[in-house]
């Protein structure tokens, strides 16, 4: 007979973010986020996937406070659009 052991969950599970997500974002090319990364202008990604590098999504919003950089919403065409959001991060 076997016993299956639940593991202790954390309360809270912080937020992750993607290259693609990143871009969304903050209106950068995912060529320009690995750009920044390899010239340690950004954080460095906490994991490497197969699907690409993950963020924790508070260490890029401080990041992104720390450079000044606004947060935009990127419309369906590519361009960006400043979000209203943006203020959230100054």
């Amino acid at each position: 007979m076997s016993v299956l052991v639940r593991a202790e969950q954390p309360e809270e599970l912080p937020t992750l973010a993607g290259d693609f997500e990143i871009s969304l974002l903050f209106g950068l090319t995912p060529a320009r986020i690995s750009q920044l990364v390899s010239t340690e202008q950004m954080p460095q990604p906490r994991q490497r996937l197969s699907t690409g590098p993950v963020w924790m999504l508070e260490e890029v919003f401080d990041w992104a406070l720390h450079e000044g950089r606004e947060l935009v919403r990127m419309a369906r065409n590519g361009s960006a659009e400043h979000s209203a959001e943006a203020d959230f991060i100054r």
